[in-house]
């Protein structure tokens, strides 16, 4: 089976009962004296809308079990920032502890 890498969701779609998705990837252009990323359509996943509200129902559950992980860390990162030297105000980046 062949994996592919996305950095996104560009699309999605609803038309007669089946649901299309469309990836994208960044890629970097130069635009004069700037490098700017810019989407480009990797590919697109149809799914019957039966098989959609599966993989929904799945990323849900995922979500479910991560967020409440995600919110005990902050509550640690939190206590921890509180008793670095910095009166809680040193830097900590949104997805977990800084290194």
């Amino acid at each position: 089976m062949t994996t592919y890498f996305c950095d996104g969701l560009k699309e999605v779609t609803v038309a007669n009962g089946v649901v299309r998705l469309e990836f994208h990837r960044l890629e970097a252009v130069q635009r004069w004296q700037n490098r700017e990323l810019q989407p480009i359509a990797e590919f697109t996943i149809a799914l019957p809308m039966q098989g959609f509200m599966q993989a929904l129902g799945v990323l849900t559950q995922l979500f479910l079990i991560r967020v409440p992980r995600q919110a005990t860390r902050r509550e640690n990162d939190d206590r921890d920032a509180k008793s670095d030297g910095a009166n809680g105000k040193g830097f900590r980046p949104p997805w977990g502890r800084a290194s």
